[in-house]
């Protein structure tokens, strides 16, 4: 028995939402949970982020004396004594010693806020590398989301049309359409068959590129993608004045202007500072000779004090000079990298807004387009039934409705990453975001 090709395209058709039903759900936390988990550059971050916890713990280090213990035994045998007699047994000497030194010099003042500021960035960096992951999954996350979205109303439109091409082949059998009409509804089927398929593409190499991603094995379906929150956001300037010093960006410029200053400050003490160092050591000793009669050899404390005045500094173009000029520029360096990092961050906040602006103005021209494009369909098909449209112009419609549906979900998709976008920037959440600004009739 012959299976007619149109019956199994119906059958396709039929069984894909079936098997995308059957896949599990995989929410936005628990994507971002496998990323965090699987992701080499958080992993690496965390590990300096360690690092700098450590050694700002051992700070009191820095401050206490350096403590040791020693001890030895020794004895000799020589091959023979001085008045030509055997060699003999000389006897065993012993040694104890402890010590404890200490030295003192200019870094010393400022270590304990240099390792602050190495803790504090690092953390800042740990932070800034999980925001940036954070932001590509959930691009790639809702992309999926809107892709599913596509391919479903790409499928209905297959369906419609494989309808109508059934229709169309059993009124050709009877007679009652002719071949140009049979072939167009054909075309028509042809070409949504197609577009399915390119979308199902599209979503297979999304899917493939998320879960390298995020370390997720197999096919999931996304939770849907959330309806758009308007927002009645203020100028951009006002954002940038409410939220700019608890940037990632901003404190991360702050703590590099910081550090350079400490770095400045910690030349200058070196290069001025007097060293000082001091020891203190206790030493015992003894000696059994050869009858194994025994005496105290050694037993005292012995103790150092020094000075160290530093003079290099005080010559022009000194290797100490120079090191504290370069210190200078690197302050200035930092305060011109704080004042680009407030341009940066208004600049992007401006984007942001306006991206969002842009997309709020097109999801409303997209939604009323599409509420358009339906009606325009659903008229076409009471014009074709009742023989007063052509298959062209049907499948124009349909086509119509389709792209209408698409460029809705493209701007539902734009919307939503611009308002992550807007967020991630002033360092607060997505929902907090709305809650903040989400449009209402009084902020009109």
């Amino acid at each position: 028995m012959r299976i007619h090709p149109r019956l199994i395209s119906i059958l396709l058709l039929s069984a894909l939402p079936l098997c995308a039903a059957e896949l599990p759900v995989v929410t936005l936390e628990e994507a971002l949970a496998a990323a965090e988990e699987n992701s080499i550059q958080l992993e690496e971050a965390a590990v300096r982020l360690n690092q700098a916890i450590r050694r700002q713990d051992a700070v009191l280090t820095t401050y206490m004396p350096t403590l040791s213990l020693s001890a030895s035994v020794s004895t000799d045998v020589p091959f023979q004594d001085i008045g030509g007699n055997p060699p003999g047994y000389s006897g065993l000497s012993y040694s104890l010693g402890a010590n404890a030194s200490f030295t003192f010099d200019g870094s010393m003042i400022k270590d304990r806020e240099n390792r602050r500021l190495a803790k504090e960035g690092a953390s800042l960096e740990y932070q800034t590398t999980r925001s940036g992951f954070e932001g590509t999954i959930i691009e790639g996350y809702w992309g999926l989301a809107a892709a599913d979205l596509s391919i479903e109303s790409a499928r209905i439109a297959a369906e419609d049309a494989q309808r109508q091409y059934d229709s169309a082949l059993e009124m050709y059998r009877r007679g009652m359409m002719d071949e140009l009409t049979l072939y167009q509804t054909e075309l028509a089927l042809q070409q949504a068959e197609l577009q399915l398929k390119t979308l199902e593409n599209s979503r297979d190499e999304l899917m493939e590129a998320f879960k390298d991603s995020t370390g997720i094995e197999e096919d999931f379906r996304t939770e849907e993608l959330p309806e758009p929150v308007l927002l009645a956001l203020p100028a951009p300037a006002e954002i940038f004045s409410e939220f700019s010093e608890n940037t990632l960006a901003i404190r991360r410029a702050r703590n590099a202007l910081e550090s350079a200053r400490t770095t400045e400050s910690d030349a200058r003490l070196s290069l001025y500072v007097p060293t000082l160092t001091a020891s203190v050591r206790y030493s015992y000793g003894g000696r059994h000779d050869r009858a194994w009669n025994y005496a105290t050899t050694a037993n005292g404390l012995n103790g150092s004090i020094s000075v160290s005045l530093p003079v290099s500094s005080l010559l022009p173009s000194s290797a100490a000079d120079i090191q504290i000029k370069e210190a200078e520029d690197a302050v200035s360096l930092a305060s011109l990298a704080l004042q680009d990092a407030n341009d940066s961050l208004l600049s992007e906040i401006r984007s942001y807004s306006m991206r969002i602006g842009q997309a709020e103005d097109t999801l409303r021209m997209a939604a009323r387009t599409e509420s358009t494009a339906a009606k325009t369909y659903e008229l076409a098909q009471e014009s074709f039934n009742a023989g007063l449209m052509s298959a062209n112009d049907l499948a124009s419609a349909r086509s119509s409705q389709l792209s209408a549906e698409m460029s809705l979900l493209s701007s539902r998709l734009d919307h939503l990453l611009a308002s992550y976008d807007l967020s991630y920037a002033i360092n607060i959440s997505l929902s907090d975001l709305q809650q903040r600004y989400a449009y209402t009739e009084e902020n009109q």
